[in-house]
């Protein structure tokens, strides 16, 4: 009877085991990619700050609007130019990491923060830079569940205020 009990029960406590390591798995790797994530944020970050110039806002003693540009006033000016990065020429990503950056310009809106063309955003205030950064990454199974049970990939996104 023993051998019974132990026959049925057995095939349940290995799958068990081998979900909770799958799991385990995908937990470990979900943090490695949130890491990344992190770590290019802060990449981007740093290399924007040596590029673009801090952006101020103030007025005139006329009671136009200026912007300034390394503390100086600029009436009239446009915004600087976004510059162009690569995530692998700034954080050391692993050959199976997919990896994405786009930086824009963006307002706050009902939906949070809309990308736009113009110097301006509705409200009259300048539009700050953003980077948007998503990577994924696979995950090696013990076992091949069904994508319906464990993802076959993990992914993570950020969105950071460049200015």
């Amino acid at each position: 009877m023993a051998a019974l009990e132990l026959a049925l029960t057995l095939p349940l406590f290995a799958a068990l085991l081998l979900g909770a390591a799958d799991l385990a798995v995908t937990a470990a790797r979900a943090r490695q990619v949130e890491a990344l994530v992190d770590s290019a944020g802060k990449a981007v970050v740093r290399v924007t700050g040596e590029i673009l110039p801090p952006l101020r806002v103030g007025f005139q003693p006329g009671g136009s609007a200026a912007i300034g540009l390394n503390g100086g006033w600029n009436v009239g000016s446009g915004l600087p130019p976004l510059p162009r990065l690569s995530l692998r020429s700034l954080v050391d990503l692993p050959d199976d990491v997919s990896a994405s950056l786009r930086l824009f310009r963006g307002c706050p809106g009902d939906q949070g923060i809309r990308e736009v063309a113009g110097p301006r955003c509705p409200d009259g205030s300048l539009p700050a830079a953003f980077a948007e950064i998503a990577m994924t990454a696979p995950v090696d199974r013990l076992v091949d569940w069904p994508s319906a049970l464990l993802s076959p990939s993990v992914s993570a996104r950020s969105l950071v205020r460049l200015d």
